[in-house]
């Protein structure tokens, strides 16, 4: 991980969730920018190469959010 990614895992009551969609999204930019990641089989993600922004992050699988949050590139969510 680097200064310009978020990373992290996604975990339930039953463990790392897998196959999960992870959005980091930011108005910022003078636009909108959205990027959209899928969680490993062992539930870690990896959005990379973020411009430098504010960004709100968030879980989501088929059509429910787990949960949603502020966040910066380079700070690791777990």
């Amino acid at each position: 991980m680097n200064s310009s990614d978020i990373a992290g895992v996604v975990t339930s009551s039953k463990g790392p969730e897998a196959g999960v969609w992870v959005i980091a999204e930011t108005k910022d930019l003078g636009t909108g920018y959205r990027k959209i990641v899928v969680t490993d089989d062992q539930g870690r993600y990896l959005l990379p190469d973020l411009p430098k922004a504010n960004y709100t992050c968030g879980y989501a699988a088929t059509d429910w959010w787990i949960r949603r949050r502020s966040d910066r590139p380079g700070k690791p969510w777990i």
